[in-house]
Formats: structure tokens, sequence, C-alpha cells
């Protein structure tokens, strides 16, 4: 088992790639604490699991503190932490404060931990942090900020014995997702499965991913398999990236 022994926090664990992450992470032997807003889901997780939960928000500094410390007190320290919690819209201060600070704060928190432990940092970025969509000012700028805050975490702490990385999902079928295929379901007059379908179809994979493929990236940066990897910004898109949207019609 590829975490045997190791303590993982995991924020947003509550549903979507956050519950992939902490199964996996399960079934590979770590000890987990799960956080989250809503306690139903997360209690069906942890039971799952065998997590501890520590239910809030990750933008409450109070919170965060409460996660590290039941982590470290609870189980004996820390290991990995799992950047998961996020939310979409247009409120720029509340998406931020999720998406990015939140990020921040619980790594600041974590990182005196995972110093003592050669720990590791998976931020959860998205595809979205490399391209712009409309109306996504907020969501965009908090997974490029997040992006860019691996990247320095890395050079700050990587002498210290910490990797920090991010993993960086296309379109996945989640709440979260799921939510916005039926925006889209909702102007095209199509369904939700239509609409993922429409979403994907310059995917070159031509399909939307999975949580639990998520999942897999993340216990890999998270494993010893990835000792020499930090700084690195994952991308687990199906190859969406790859695309050049301006040629997609150009005759092959």
């Amino acid at each position: 088992m590829r975490l045997a022994g190791k303590v993982a926090l995991v924020t947003g664990a509550g549903t979507g790639i956050g519950a992939a992450v902490a199964r996996r992470f399960a079934t590979e032997g770590a000890s987990l604490v799960v956080t989250g807003r809503r306690r139903e889901p997360l209690a069906a997780v942890a039971e799952e699991a065998g997590a501890r939960i520590v239910q809030g928000d990750v933008s409450d500094s109070a919170h965060v503190e409460e996660a590290v410390a039941t982590a470290v007190g609870e189980l004996g320290g820390l290991d990995v932490v799992v950047n998961n919690a996020g939310i979409g819209g247009r409120n720029w201060k509340r998406v931020l404060d999720v998406n990015l600070t939140g990020a921040h704060a619980m790594a600041k928190t974590a990182l005196p931990h995972l110093a003592e432990r050669g720990g590791a940092i998976v931020n959860i970025a998205s595809v979205s942090g490399f391209v712009a969509f409309a109306g996504g000012s907020a969501y965009t700028v908090s997974k490029a900020g997040l992006v860019m805050l691996t990247k320095n975490l890395a050079l700050d702490y990587g002498p210290r014995g910490v990797r920090v990385n991010a993993v960086c999902p296309g379109w996945v079928r989640t709440e979260m997702g799921d939510e916005s295929m039926d925006e889209v379901a909702g102007a095209q007059g199509i369904s939700r499965d239509e609409a993922y379908a429409l979403m994907a179809r310059h995917v070159p994979l031509r399909r939307e991913g999975r949580p639990e493929e998520i999942a897999a990236a993340c216990l890999f940066l998270a494993s010893d398999e990835a000792t020499f990897v930090t700084g690195a910004a994952l991308v687990v898109d199906g190859g969406a990236l790859t695309v050049d949207v301006a040629m997609v019609d150009w005759p092959a």
C-alpha cells in the first residue's frame, strides 16, 4: 500500500473529487482527516474511509487550524494535504477566499508539520488556470493563482523536504460538474448527459473525466513514487488543452 503509515488531510471531501481522493487514500493505507461544509456527505465518506471529520469552511482560519490540529493531535502527525475545497460562481471575493486563500491558509498551517515528516501538498487546480471562459474571471483567476502558489511553495519549502504539486482536471462528472452541465442543458434545451457530450466534443478522448481518475493522479503525487516531483501542474483533462479551438474546423 502506497500510503501505509501516512496521515492525510483532504479538504472538500464530502463529494466528487475530494470524496474519491479520501476513498482511494484509505485503500492505500492512509489515516485520514476529511473536511467540508456539509456534515451528511462527509459522514458517509468518513464511515467508508475510517476518517475523522472536521466540519467547516476553509475560508475560516479557525476551521483550518482545527483540521490540522486534529490530524496532528489525534493521528500523530501530518504527511499529506490535498487542497480540494473549491467553488464556482462570479462572486470574486467568495471564490478567491475559498479556492485560493483557503488553500494558502491550509498550506501555511500544515507546512511546519509536513516539514517534520518530508510531506507533500497536492492542490486541486483546473485547466481553467491556463485558459479563460466567458464570465469565469473569479474562477479562472483563483485556479491560475493556485497553480502559481503551488510553484512558489515548492520553491520555498523544497529545501525543507516538502513537495508541492497541483492536479489540473478538465471536465469531471461531479456534483459541481453536474450543476454546470445543467446550466448548459437548460440553455441548449438538451439533457445533462448531452451537455457533457457537447462540452467534450473536441476533447481527444471525447468524454468527461471520472473523480477516481483524478484521485489516481493525486495518489501518485502524494506517494513515494513521486519523490522527485515538485512544483508540477499535472493536467488530467482527456487531452483538452492539446486542442487549438481556433482550428477545430480546419480540414484534416
